[in-house]
């Protein structure tokens, strides 16, 4: 948990020097915004060119512990890539637990330290039902950074069928994957740095590691084969740490699975926890897109 608040402080000031210089540029290219969610409530960004009779792709970000969702709207580069790519950002906040610190009530390993009930599995398929209703929405696809990530491992167990694909950055499976109530053939990618120090990219008695998260997906969804690309991708802009130069990013993919779907890892090496990505969401919906 040290780890955790510690790179919540680091987050927080990288987010803050980065946002002072780009601030204005970032503030012209965001899409407008709707609030939805009720008492905890979200925020919606719909592209300047988004037409209310097409439907467009939906993408719900999910931040890290003791972050925020404009926090990870940052980080991700979010609602001023949908305008440019044309999606709808739905971003909504976890609560916070008895210390303050906003988390989501994921898995057992990350975040919910302090034994809360809530049912943040019913409160973004709720958020995403009213999100279908308010706009013309398309194919989902949901990011997860570290206990985010996490998070879009419970919903890939539990709702599977609402997404076109999942993306978690440092998060992971259950370490006893008998607890993924409902996995179904959601297309899933694993982005992890070989440096991160919070949720280690190997395994151990806490965590599923990358590998272990992907291949435990590739099991439960009747994949037949893999594919290791090396150096395929460079990711990272800035880090909190040493920042890997060049295609500092493999990756492997096990595809022929059960209903079409594919499960894949992208080592990001030397990357650590927190990092700004250069151009992710689009780069992860091409793996969605890809054979």
């Amino acid at each position: 948990m040290l780890r955790l608040r510690l790179n919540q402080f680091l987050f927080l000031s990288l987010s803050l020097c980065v946002s002072l210089l780009f601030r204005a540029s970032f503030e012209k290219a965001e899409a407008s915004t709707i609030v939805l969610g009720g008492d905890r409530p979200a925020r919606l960004y719909i592209p300047a060119a988004a037409d209310s009779q097409k439907t467009m792709p939906l993408i719900l970000f999910l931040h890290g512990y003791g972050v925020t969702g404009p926090q990870v709207n940052f980080q991700f580069s979010a609602a001023r890539d949908s305008n440019k790519l044309g999606y709808l950002a739905l971003i909504p906040d976890g609560q916070p637990d008895v210390r303050g610190k906003n988390f989501w009530n994921a898995t057992p390993e990350c975040c919910n330290f302090y034994g809360s009930e809530r049912d943040d599995v019913v409160y973004l398929s709720a958020l995403i039902e009213e999100a279908k209703k308010t706009v013309a929405v398309g194919d989902i696809y949901l990011f997860g950074h570290s206990n985010g990530g996490f998070m879009a491992n419970r919903m890939a167990c539990e709702r599977p069928e609402l997404f076109k694909g999942i993306i978690s950055v440092a998060g992971g499976l259950y370490k006893d994957v008998s607890l993924c109530k409902n996995p179904g053939q959601v297309p899933f990618l694993q982005i992890h740095g070989t440096a991160d120090t919070t949720i280690p990219y190997a395994s151990n008695e806490s965590y599923s590691g990358a590998l272990e998260t992907v291949q435990n997906w590739a099991q439960l969804e009747g994949c037949k084969s893999s594919v290791s690309n090396k150096a395929s991708e460079d990711l990272i802009l800035f880090g909190l740490g040493p920042v890997p130069s060049g295609n500092e990013t493999d990756s492997l993919v096990f595809d022929n699975c059960l209903g079409g779907s594919k499960v894949g890892l992208w080592t990001v090496n030397g990357g650590s926890h927190v990092n700004l990505f250069n151009g992710l969401v689009k780069k992860a919906l091409g793996f969605f897109d890809k054979p």
